[in-house]
């Protein structure tokens, strides 16, 4: 009942709505910047989609500002929780463990929509309008480095490594915003807990820059074309995964074993 009251109540929320519209904006963007020579040399939808034709300016843009969406959409509950004083009489009916579990369980939810409902409006676009088929072979079609980690599944089957770019993007739209709500564990201003995943995120493009390893960026290995220039992307991904559950999960504990909430 709490799960699905916070799922609603998030998703409802206009900041959530104003996410979703970024998302829509940059899509639109995509569309009228790709390279239409390219794009349309072959009747396939995935020379269109964000993310695939680097080409235009949205597959730039989407992976870069998506902590920023997220964390707009789905980071705030808890801070909203403390600030309207809600907080204590929630923990009158449930205790502070399944409080914060259900918290951050509505928050991913809502987070990963947000990051993948743009996208895939713009797919059902795509794929009504051009074939969906294996991208084709040739080096006016080669999106994906052949020396990429995904590239065997996308040669193979493109719709299948879509997919997985979507699940991968709701995954981590889910943990930005999950980002959020950890950050809301402590004394902070309004509205930090908005940006903090997107400062972390950008913190991993600097981190990347300056050691040489670009793959390191959570930017880089969560937009498809970038990732599978490198052979081990998957292992960022993966690691960076196992790396952020485990701390949300290890804080959340943690704050979970206090009396009260700050």
């Amino acid at each position: 009942m709490l799960l699905r009251k916070q799922v609603q109540r998030l998703f409802f929320r206009w900041q959530t709505w104003l996410a979703i519209l970024i998302g829509l904006i940059i899509i639109v963007i995509q569309a009228l910047t790709i390279n239409k020579v390219n794009a349309n040399a072959a009747n396939n939808a995935f020379l269109h989609l964000t993310g695939f034709d680097f080409s235009g300016a949205g597959t730039t843009i989407y992976y870069l500002i998506l902590p920023l969406m997220c964390g707009l959409a789905a980071s705030s509950t808890l801070q909203e929780d403390k600030k309207d004083h809600r907080l204590n009489e929630l923990l009158t009916r449930v205790t502070k463990r399944k409080y914060l579990c259900t918290t951050l369980i509505s928050s991913f939810i809502v987070g990963g929509l947000v990051g993948v409902l743009p996208l895939l409006i713009e797919s059902c676009y795509f794929f009504l309008n051009y074939h969906v088929t294996n991208v084709p072979k040739g080096r006016d079609f080669q999106i994906i480095d052949p020396n990429g980690c995904g590239y065997s599944l996308f040669i193979r089957n493109t719709l299948a490594f879509w997919l997985c770019t979507i699940v991968i993007a709701f995954v981590f739209s889910g943990l930005f915003s999950m980002i959020g709500i950890v950050t809301s564990y402590y004394n902070i201003h309004n509205g930090i807990e908005l940006i903090m995943p997107f400062v972390l995120a950008f913190a991993t493009i600097v981190v990347a820059d300056l050691t040489g390893e670009v793959e390191a960026s959570l930017y880089w290995v969560l937009t498809p074309t970038f990732s599978n220039t490198y052979s081990n992307g998957i292992y960022f991904i993966l690691g960076y995964f196992v790396l952020i559950t485990g701390l949300i999960a290890l804080l959340t504990w943690k704050e979970s074993t206090k009396d009260v909430c700050n």
